[in-house]
């Protein structure tokens, strides 16, 4: 990734980790225990569901190998740091859509290597994905910030809560940097991707969209679960697009897709920002 669109990721995810933290404890964290099954569910379907459709769906179509690799990269790399910011947006439940970030940008770094290497077998380029620094990331810009707002949400509420809104307004401006500069730098070059390409990528990403409509729980938990697997980790999938053959167009691929996952996102909170101003009529609950 371009060297401002990757300073504008690690700052989105810190603002954004700290804006959780402060608004989720420790102990609607333990609460999640008492109903496991939401949280299990969603798990299974981002790093078993979604990825084997995509193994069978792209096994079955005729695209670039390139194209294919970097696809079932982003197929098997849920976890992305906005995840769970842009569940708030749609009035996601909090603690789920944490705890189910956390999951998956943990767990994603062993199924996404695992799934690209099945898919690619042992003739194809793909390499062995270099794990420590991104864990190294992980821990440094993700696990730190959060843990550091679950803190301080538990020990100064008061303090958090002065704090929170700062950090997720500061999260959303980032946001939309992020996209206006994935606008700038991949937009213009979304037309060398090709048609399949761009058909490739649309398949994916609509099964992502019906990954979250197989999520059980609440209806807010849903929501935070289908938010946060409808963004998936550009920085891990953009990691293993570097051991692709043609790492350059393999990175083009990811990129464009991130660009359209952050749009449908986008237009997702636009809608419900929207619906959830109308006034309700009389009688209705």
């Amino acid at each position: 990734m371009n060297t401002p669109a990757t300073v504008l990721v690690v700052v989105l995810l810190v603002c954004g980790m700290v804006a959780m933290g402060t608004s989720t404890t420790v102990r609607d964290l333990r609460e999640l225990v008492r109903r496991p099954a939401p949280l299990l569910v969603a798990v299974a379907i981002n790093l078993v569901l979604i990825p084997g459709a995509a193994y069978l769906l792209l096994d079955a179509v005729t695209l670039d190998r390139t194209t294919e690799l970097a696809l079932m990269v982003i197929a098997a790399a849920p976890g992305g740091g906005t995840g769970a910011l842009l569940a708030l947006h749609v009035r996601g439940d909090r603690p789920h859509a944490v705890a189910l970030q956390v999951i998956l940008a943990v767990t994603s770094l062993v199924s996404a290597p695992l799934w690209l290497k099945l898919y690619a077998g042992t003739s194809h380029g793909a390499g062995e994905i270099r794990l420590v620094p991104l864990v190294a990331a992980l821990v440094v810009f993700q696990w730190l910030p959060l843990a550091g707002g679950l803190a301080l949400s538990s020990a100064r509420s008061d303090l958090a809560a002065r704090l929170h809104p700062r950090a997720r307004r500061a999260a959303d401006l980032l946001l939309a940097a992020l996209i206006v500069e994935l606008l700038i730098t991949s937009g213009s070059e979304i037309g060398k991707n090709g048609a399949d390409t761009l058909i490739g990528i649309g398949a994916v990403l609509a099964l992502t969209v019906i990954g979250g409509v197989f999520t059980v729980g609440s209806a807010a938990v849903r929501r935070a679960s289908a938010m946060t697997t409808l963004i998936r980790n550009l920085s891990l999938a953009l990691a293993a697009a570097a051991f692709i053959d043609d790492a350059d167009a393999a990175a083009l691929v990811v990129l464009t897709y991130g660009l359209v996952m952050y749009l449908l996102a986008v237009a997702w909170v636009v809608v419900a920002r929207t619906t959830g101003r109308r006034p309700r009529s009389a009688g209705t609950p």
